[in-house]
């Protein structure tokens, strides 16, 4: 593949590059264990629109200032020990969750913050909370934990519930915490 020398913003290619960087950054697909990938990794940006590293760092920096005056965060994070890229709305929250989801949701969050370095919680914990206090039937409580993670909210595990990508995208530290501390106050 052959790099561009040039890494100064060019208002031509900036012009028809940002749209096929939009679509791309703001695609979801699912990967192949049928987890949901938003955006895409830097590998796969390079190759897609044939630039070099640095002319890819100048269109990220331009499209981050131009989505910022249109609601949208340019945000960036790991998977599979990739760095993926992508568009998120700056305002707004999971719309196809209903408030049973989002209360689950974040319960979750705050089970996985108090574990600390682990960064999970235990499904036998959730189980005993919302199970043992009859807020949902042990089908509920299924249907809610296959949706989270379908969606990408949540990873499950042998026994263990993670934060997934959408989680951490969605929802920024200073928002995890206060969805904590709400869920402690009014489920706990």
């Amino acid at each position: 593949m052959e790099e561009r020398e040039e890494s100064t913003p060019n208002p031509e290619a900036d012009a028809t590059l940002l749209p096929q960087l939009v679509a791309i950054l703001a695609a979801r697909s699912r990967d192949e264990n049928g987890r949901l990938a938003i955006g895409a990794p830097r590998r796969k940006l390079l190759e897609a629109l044939r630039v070099g590293e640095e002319e890819l760092d100048a269109l990220l920096q331009n499209l981050a200032q131009r989505g910022s005056e249109l609601g949208l965060d340019l945000r960036e994070y790991r998977k599979a020990g990739d760095t993926w890229h992508c568009l998120t709305a700056t305002y707004g929250g999971p719309l196809e969750l209903d408030d049973i989801s989002q209360g689950v949701l974040a319960l979750l969050i705050h089970l996985v913050r108090k574990s600390g370095r682990r960064k999970i919680a235990t499904q036998e914990e959730v189980r005993e909370i919302l199970l043992g206090r009859e807020y949902l039937s042990e089908y509920q409580l299924q249907t809610i934990l296959r949706r989270l993670d379908y969606l990408g909210y949540i990873r499950r595990g042998r026994g263990t519930i993670a934060l997934d990508c959408r989680t951490t995208l969605e929802f920024d530290e200073a928002a995890q915490k206060e969805i904590a501390e709400q869920a402690r106050a009014l489920i706990l």
